[in-house]
């Protein structure tokens, strides 16, 4: 692990010899590792996360980015299919990331029932999601059996992690 500060004069920590890091500027911190064009976001500390403990945060914060990025990688291996079926992967594609971006979108809310509701959206978001790769996963199928397992597993446990999270904070709020 190394840390210094950048030439603009944020602290920054990373690990020397990869292309991940981790910066640290007005209390905000944030991790990204670039694989391609894949950039992992990490820890944006705000008003609202209080609410859960740093644990629950990165675990959300995780699966999210892991299914938005598997997501994208078997979608744009199938490129090359019909334009009708173009139209339904487009669907999934943009259902399937806007969870993540929901859930960091919640971060960001303006009361606790606020924080509840955009996770509920993200919940939702998640739901159509699944009809979506349904639909993908029909005969004929789009995605392989491997691929499918692999989107199915990711969304399984991000749905059970963001409802026991949302159910946890409602308790808490009454």
């Amino acid at each position: 692990m190394c840390y210094g500060k950048s030439e603009r004069g944020s602290e920054y920590a990373g690990y020397e010899g990869t292309q991940g890091y981790t910066r640290v500027h007005k209390g905000t911190a944030w991790m990204s590792r670039f694989d391609g064009c894949i950039a992992r976001s990490c820890m944006d500390t705000t008003s609202m996360d209080f609410y859960l403990s740093s644990q629950t945060l990165r675990q959300i914060d995780t699966l999210s980015v892991d299914y938005a990025t598997t997501v994208r990688r078997i979608c744009l291996s199938k490129q090359n299919c019909c334009a009708t079926d173009r139209n339904t992967l487009l669907q999934f594609y943009r259902s399937s990331t806007s969870v993540g971006a929901n859930i960091r979108e919640s971060r960001y809310a303006e009361s606790s029932k606020d924080y509840i509701h955009k996770l509920k959206i993200a919940e939702k978001e998640l739901a159509e999601s699944a009809y979506w790769l349904g639909i993908v996963t029909t005969h004929p199928p789009l995605f392989t059996e491997e691929e499918a397992t692999a989107v199915r597993g990711i969304g399984a446990s991000l749905r059970r992690l963001l409802s026991q999270t949302i159910r946890s904070l409602k308790e808490k709020s009454h």
